[in-house]
């Protein structure tokens, strides 16, 4: 955990900067987070963010789940979620982190 705060505060988040930050921030989140595996759909009003690692600075450009989407639910960390989505028309999986604030069973 300490490791996560440190990559958080330290870690300057220039562009070329932020997918190193990201990549490494997303490792240390993985082996600190708490195992959750659950069934959730998405709450409230508008698109819900993936990020590649808990943090706000690591948004995937165009990736989002919106209100009703069925995930489910692998990790926790702070108020983050690392979630997948299944498409139900295509079948395609995507992993992520999302904020967790908007999940609901």
């Amino acid at each position: 955990m300490i490791k996560l705060a440190r990559l958080l505060l330290l870690a300057p988040l220039t562009a070329h900067a932020a997918g190193d930050t990201c990549k490494s921030l997303a490792a240390v989140a993985r082996a600190s987070a708490l195992e959750v595996e659950a069934k959730r759909r998405v709450a409230g009003q508008g698109r819900l963010q993936f990020y590649s690692a808990p943090s706000e600075a690591c948004a995937i450009k165009g990736l989002f789940v919106v209100p009703g989407d069925a995930l489910d639910a692998h990790l926790t960390l702070e108020n983050f979620v690392f979630v997948t989505y299944t498409n139900p028309k295509t079948g395609r999986k995507v992993d992520g982190w999302i904020e967790g604030k908007r999940l609901h069973e």
